[in-house]
């Protein structure tokens, strides 16, 4: 029996309907209360980063800490795994695998290069660059049989061409490169505006020595401070959000969730064990104040 071309044609117009149909279908339970643009957001990520479908979202019994100045919302999807959706621009900043797939290299010394093509969809997905330069990558073992995972930081985050503290992305990776088991995206946050009076470098260095001299003598810091060096040269803009600061200064009431842009003044921190390390003190640009120091 001879089956009609048209007809053969026709099964195969079929088919491919309805396999588009299929994958352009959405979760099949979603909890009541989600925001119909985040479960898009989520949708969009799982596919254009993970390649793989959304069946289930809902809300977690107990949710994993936001980043931190962003507002965020996290969703458990597909019960085997966690996101965080950024309120504004709407995207995922943060997913992480419940069950992490560990797996040996897929070769003895993987070139950076290699690492950064398997996190080629996640970058383009957030807007990032994939400039080998501009990351740090290193595969670290979690078991005796030679599993583990890959560790993919960026060196540096930047907002207007200026250095954005504590900010920037982390991922890790499946050691065989396949799966990304988690990622962080500290979102930079644009700063707020300066007057036009703006302090000088050397200003900032007389202002953090001030106020170092200080909290040195004060009971409430466990440690002291020096300036690292006289050098101004040393000194550079950076852009701080208060949550980022580790050693806040609380004569000054900073608003939430703002960034700020300050010069960064090397400094020396010792505590009362007599150990010391290098840190940043941040002084704002126009106003002055010493926000506090990491």
């Amino acid at each position: 029996m001879t089956v009609p071309i048209y007809s053969i044609y026709s099964i195969m117009l079929l088919s491919l309907l309805l396999c588009s149909l299929t994958a352009s279908e959405g979760p099949r339970y979603v909890q009541d209360g989600i925001d119909g643009a985040d479960v898009e957001c989520v949708v969009k990520f799982f596919r254009e980063v993970l390649h793989s479908d959304v069946t289930t979202i809902s809300i977690p019994s107990v949710c994993e800490s936001g980043v931190t100045g962003c507002v965020t919302i996290c969703y458990l999807v597909n019960n085997d795994s966690v996101v965080q959706v950024l309120d504004s621009p709407k995207m995922v900043i943060h997913y992480r695998r419940l069950q992490a797939v560990l797996a040996k290299p897929i070769e003895p010394k993987t070139p950076k290069g290699t690492v950064i093509r398997a996190a080629a969809p996640l970058l383009s997905y957030l807007g990032l660059l994939d400039d080998p330069k501009l990351y740090t990558a290193c595969f670290d073992k979690l078991d005796g049989l030679g599993n583990g995972e890959w560790f993919l930081g960026q060196n540096e985050c930047q907002v207007s061409d200026t250095p954005c503290e504590r900010r920037g992305l982390t991922v890790s990776i499946s050691g065989d490169l396949k799966s990304i088991n988690m990622f962080r995206y500290r979102y930079p946050i644009q700063p707020e505006k300066v007057s036009d009076l703006l302090i000088s470098p050397i200003d900032a260095m007389d202002r953090t020595r001030i106020w170092l001299q200080k909290i040195s003598k004060s009971d409430s810091f466990g440690w002291t401070g020096k300036l690292a060096c006289d050098n101004i040269s040393q000194v550079r803009k950076i852009v701080v959000i208060p949550e980022d600061i580790v050693f806040n200064n609380p004569d000054i009431q900073l608003r939430m969730m703002k960034a700020y842009l300050c010069w960064g003044v090397p400094i020396m921190l010792s505590d009362d064990f007599c150990s010391s390390c290098a840190g940043t003190a941040f002084v704002k640009i126009d106003s002055g104040e010493v926000l506090g120091a990491n």
